[in-house]
């Protein structure tokens, strides 16, 4: 089984504000294995694997003994929220012999279901926001600290991802927004490759080509980079779980359920709702690349047509003319 980076020794309350005292690692384990699987996902099982080996040693250089806590501190931090996103179905019920019941007592009782999913959302923000934190701590010391994250700068998907027309989340952030999504660009990263070959190319010729041209085509690039980025998230949106999507399009999919009166499914868009988003990110995209085609064929035009040679006639100024031109 996965192992995490918690034992009873170490409260899940410090990693997430608001959990009760009494709330450890035995009545949440099972869904840090679950978070554990999500973020193995993104950051590789062999570099998850190297963290935990290296922060269950105690290094005598204190310098390398803080920089591995600090990886460790991060990755709790980034496990703890989502493992109580998977787990609250458990948390609002109570399993009994008796069946399902909701928790009450004259003290406390359910909280509304608008607190509930807005809390659930908390939850994949959090999570969000500290899987980025560790995607850039590797990043900036995967180079100095080759020892723990040989994996990482190794690995195929890190060659693969240079070669993308989308390098990075941040780039993909400027054509579509996902407020800084870095879990989502890791998970796209193989998607991003395919509709490069199979929805731009067609249309574009060798990406590799206009990515050589001195100078490249900035115009151009920057179309086709939007068209990638929507047609990727109209895929992703139909084809993955909710909680993986970036937020803008999380508030999207809450926005066409509340205004959707035959959404079957209230925390989740249903099929008629991913439907729909999928469709309108294709839209965009649809248009984009037809501004594209346009785009290039005017191009081409003037390349095949360039402006024929012009011989300016010779002015010879003579002492007899009327006018002097003074300068």
């Amino acid at each position: 089984m996965i192992e995490v980076p918690f034992s009873s020794a170490i409260p899940l309350k410090n990693y997430l504000s608001g959990i009760d005292i009494t709330f450890d690692i035995d009545n949440i384990k099972d869904s840090l294995v679950i978070a554990a699987k999500d973020v193995i996902e993104v950051i590789s099982e062999a570099v998850y694997s190297d963290l935990l080996a290296k922060i269950e040693t105690d290094p005598e250089d204190e310098d390398d003994a803080a920089k591995y806590e600090e990886a460790i501190q991060l990755l709790r931090y980034c496990l703890v929220p989502l493992a109580m996103y998977h787990h609250f179905p458990i948390l609002q019920v109570r399993v009994g012999n008796n069946g399902l019941t909701t928790p009450k007592s004259d003290n406390e009782t359910a909280a509304y279901k608008y607190q509930v999913d807005e809390l659930r959302e908390n939850m994949l923000l959090r999570h969000g926001v500290y899987l980025k934190e560790l995607i850039d701590y590797i990043d900036a010391n995967a180079d100095s600290d080759k020892e723990i994250f040989k994996d990482w700068i190794d690995s195929d998907a890190q060659a693969e991802q240079k070669k993308l027309l989308i390098t990075s989340y941040k780039e993909f952030d400027k054509y579509f927004r996902i407020d800084g999504d870095a879990g989502y660009f890791m998970r796209i990263r193989e998607i991003l490759k395919d509709i490069t070959m199979q929805k731009i190319e067609p249309f574009t010729g060798s990406i590799s080509d206009i990515l050589a041209a001195d100078p490249p085509d900035a115009v151009l690039l920057a179309k086709i980079k939007k068209a990638l980025a929507y047609y990727t998230v109209s895929q992703t949106v139909f084809e993955w779980d909710y909680y993986y999507m970036p937020a803008p399009v999380r508030r999207a999919a809450k926005d066409i359920m509340q205004a959707n009166p035959n959404s079957s499914i209230k925390n989740n868009p249903g099929e008629s709702d991913k439907s729909y988003l999928m469709a309108r990110f294709k839209n965009v995209a649809d248009g984009i690349m037809r501004d594209v085609e346009n785009y290039l064929a005017a191009k081409k035009i003037s390349d095949a047509a360039p402006l024929d040679d012009v011989v300016l006639p010779s002015i010879e100024q003579d002492a007899s003319d009327s006018y002097i031109f003074m300068m």
